[in-house]
């Protein structure tokens, strides 16, 4: 789903929660999601803690713009097709559902989860296990098929930003790759012994570098 189609959402929560200027803490996807809004709209923003949200590295996108558009352009098309003909995982219990996470996911604890998947899953009519989210959000969107990297927007964003990464994700660092220096006020924090998801693998490493940051 295109980033450009979930920037309203967030436009409209913050307008409802007020005229005060909020403070963001995003994971992945919604980072990215955060950051163009924040660009767009400073004033309503007054603090922006990201977990590995800037997107794909440097390196990345110079690898996959080697590719027409029209070849990028058909993939996604291609995955969104796939993605729209299997439709979402099921599950028989929650603690299948918990066994995959596990799979997928390691550094996670099965207490957390399993709250993941008690909170973040619904029962269907025909007894199956859903996440509650809309599966084809992950297909990449077309505006990101060989877009530029959106370092202007990131100049734009005044408030306080930190950028915290996990040591051990597929996640490149910004402060190693040069996208740090986009940004006027932001540091970043790498997080042993965590991936992608390190709010789930060092929470409270995670909650302590959080509430310094808000502090």
């Amino acid at each position: 789903m295109p980033i450009r189609l979930l920037m309203p959402d967030i436009a409209a929560l913050v307008a409802e929660l007020g005229d005060r200027p909020v403070t963001l803490v995003p994971h992945s996807l919604g980072g990215n999601v955060a950051i163009h809004y924040t660009a767009l709209f400073p004033e309503r923003v007054s603090k922006l803690c990201v977990i590995e949200g800037l997107g794909f590295s440097p390196k990345v996108r110079a690898k996959r713009d080697t590719r027409s558009r029209r070849e990028q352009l058909r993939e996604w098309v291609d995955k969104a097709r796939e993605l729209d003909q299997r439709g979402a995982s099921s599950y028989p219990s929650v603690a299948a559902a918990v066994q995959r996470l596990m799979a997928h996911d390691p550094l996670s604890s099965r207490e957390l989860a399993e709250y993941v998947c008690e909170q973040g899953m619904r029962q269907t009519n025909d007894g199956q296990w859903h996440w509650k989210y809309d599966y084809l959000i992950r297909g990449t969107g077309a505006a990101e098929v060989a877009s530029v990297e959106p370092s202007d927007l990131w100049q734009a964003i005044d408030c306080p930003v930190l950028l915290m990464y996990g040591a051990e994700s597929w996640a490149s660092n910004p402060e190693k790759d040069g996208r740090l220096e986009h940004f006027s006020r932001a540091r970043v924090v790498v997080v042993e012994q965590a991936g992608h998801n390190l709010r789930h693998h060092q929470p409270s490493v995670f909650m302590s570098h959080l509430h310094a940051f808000l502090g």
